[in-house]
C-alpha cells in the first residue's frame, strides 16, 4: 500500500470536476481542506468517495458559517 498525495488540484478552478476526472468519477480517499474558505469547504466535501474522509483544518473568519448537506454525507459515509 502507498501513501501520500499523488495529484494536486488548484481549487481556483473547477477542482472537484478535476478530481471527479482524475478518479474515474470516484472521489478521492482524504481531501483535506487548509484554507478555511467557503469554497474549499464545499469542495472538500464534494470531492471524496463514499466512505471517504473530507478534513478541515483552514481557520476561518469569525463568524464564518459553512453550508454543507448533511444528509448527502450521511448516506456516503463520508
Amino acid at each position: 500500500m502507498t501513501l501520500g498525495a499523488t495529484h494536486i488540484v488548484n481549487a481556483a478552478k473547477d477542482a472537484v470536476e478535476r478530481i471527479r476526472e482524475t478518479t474515474g468519477g470516484m472521489g478521492v480517499d482524504v481531501a483535506v481542506e487548509a484554507l478555511g474558505k467557503p469554497q474549499t469547504f464545499m469542495q472538500c466535501t464534494l470531492s471524496v468517495k463514499d466512505g471517504g474522509k473530507a478534513v478541515m483544518i483552514g481557520p476561518s473568519q469569525a463568524g464564518f458559517v459553512g453550508e454543507i448537506d448533511i444528509n448527502r454525507l450521511f448516506r456516503r459515509k463520508v
